[in-house]
């Protein structure tokens, strides 16, 4: 997953430069007359989830460090 720093343009408009680019790309938050929140970035118009608790035991994977076979400590 990448993210991006969202730089404000407009009400519910933002941009994007990702790294290594120089055109910056739009980014639209929105709600449909249903209730629902989307983003549209590029040609996706992706839904809001609700937020997610992380599984038992995968925050602790993540802040763990990782050790790569074949290398001392």
């Amino acid at each position: 997953m990448d993210e991006y720093p969202l730089v404000p343009v407009a009400d519910g408009l933002y941009v994007v430069r990702p790294e290594g680019t120089q055109t910056w790309f739009p980014v639209t938050f929105y709600t449909l007359d249903s209730g629902e929140e989307y983003l549209h970035f590029g040609v996706r118009a992706t839904p809001k989830v609700p937020h997610a608790e992380p599984l038992p035991g995968t925050a602790a994977r993540e802040a763990a460090p990782q050790s790569v076979p074949g290398t001392a400590r």
